[in-house]
């Protein structure tokens, strides 16, 4: 009979010759930069960044753009707010470095607002939204009564505590983002001043941030007590001033919130008011 054999090409068993071409570059080489990034949850402001650098970095390091930053070939950074970004690479290897810089865009949607600890039954609160990224605001004041304002105002009618609830919204993204708050609402009808000495004691500013003052306008009026007190009646500040008509305080030294406070001029209270601490 006959035999039949296969060619050396027919199959890699009996083997099979190819041509490669071969390019060599020199190895002294610093990187070149280069990243891409992923956004999977634009809601979540979670990023996920990913090296694409030549030339074989073998360190890097990210500057994220919000004040963070990281190292890593990969690196997952989440973000606070939504905003404009620009992210900073620079790769390095033992030939040195180089720097890239993407700019991108976080839609997503942070809740913020600010309002006193403590209120006034009775009187206006003023609520104001501090939120970024968001077209559409819910307010739940805890008493019932609700707003859909930016920056809303609310008479409270009772006393006690309330949880305040802000969900700020984006209805382009369907993004949104929660935040709750806790204030006091205390009785009204609390006076600013005695009667008939309304322009002896004044502070200055109120509400209180960084420094504030208590100053007396009598020139007769040097040697006075004064007493802080908080809303549970306990005294936080006492002092003696002698030769003077200014009280300067720091407001970091107290915590935030409502404090009452008295001025004693021999034996007398020549000023009584609030102030608040923010």
């Amino acid at each position: 009979g006959s035999v039949s054999h296969s060619q050396a090409c027919d199959s890699l068993y009996y083997g099979q010759a190819e041509d490669y071409s071969v390019r060599c570059y020199n190895s002294h080489l610093k990187p070149e930069a280069d990243f891409t990034y992923s956004i999977d949850d634009p809601c979540a402001r979670v990023v996920e960044f990913y090296d694409f650098s030549s030339w074989l970095p073998v360190s890097w390091f990210w500057d994220f753009g919000d004040g963070s930053t990281g190292s890593g070939e990969t690196v997952i950074h989440d973000y606070l707010y939504a905003g404009n970004y620009s992210v900073q690479l620079i790769a390095v290897n033992s030939y040195g470095s180089d720097t890239t810089v993407i700019n991108f865009f976080i839609d997503s949607v942070y809740a913020s607002f600010n309002v006193p600890n403590t209120v006034f039954a009775g009187q206006n609160t003023a609520f104001y939204n501090y939120s970024s990224g968001a077209n559409s605001y819910s307010w739940n004041f805890g008493d019932g009564k609700t707003s859909s304002s930016v920056n809303p105002t609310h008479i409270y009618n009772n006393t006690g505590t309330v949880t305040v609830t802000l969900i700020a919204a984006n209805t382009l993204t369907g993004c949104s983002d929660t935040i709750i708050k806790q204030i006091i609402v205390l009785p009204p009808g609390y006076i600013s001043e005695l009667p008939g000495k309304s322009n002896t004691v004044r502070i200055d500013p109120n509400p209180v941030t960084g420094s504030g003052e208590i100053v007396i306008y009598d020139d007769k009026i040097r040697d006075w007590q004064l007493i802080f007190s908080d809303i549970y009646g306990k005294d936080v500040i006492r002092a003696e001033m002698l030769n003077t008509n200014k009280f300067t305080f720091n407001s970091q030294e107290l915590s935030a919130g409502l404090y009452f406070y008295k001025v004693i001029h021999k034996d007398a209270l020549i000023g009584i008011g609030k102030i608040i601490i923010e």
